[in-house]
């Protein structure tokens, strides 16, 4: 019997996985027209919170579960016209909010 020995992951790898596990869920929203920016204080945030050595990736597919896809589903059922969603921290909670879209098209005015 050959023993496998695995690495633990590091949270610059976690880093990447929660960017890939957040494409998927921009994937699924495209599906009814709703994109979601992530900030990189929430992507820093979950991956804090699904950091563990022991448990691998596991923690970290629940954080994006709870923090991300369960939160957005609250935040569309009451606001069933907002399209463009952001991630963000406020005081140490993660947060869903609307984007301020009208603010983006000023700072890409501005930058012109």
């Amino acid at each position: 019997n050959a023993v496998i020995e695995f690495s633990h992951l590091s949270k610059e790898d976690l880093s990447k996985i929660v960017d890939l596990m957040l494409v998927d869920v921009n994937k699924t929203l495209s599906k009814k027209e709703i994109d979601l920016a992530v900030s990189d204080a929430a992507k820093e945030y979950m991956t804090e919170e699904g950091y563990d050595e022991v448990m691998g990736v596991r923690p970290l597919r629940r954080v994006v579960e709870q923090q991300i896809r369960d939160k957005v589903t609250d935040f569309h059922l009451d606001n069933l016209d907002a399209k463009h969603l952001e991630a963000d921290m406020e005081d140490g909670v993660l947060v869903i909010r609307e984007k301020d879209t009208k603010k983006e098209e000023n700072t890409d005015k501005q930058a012109d």
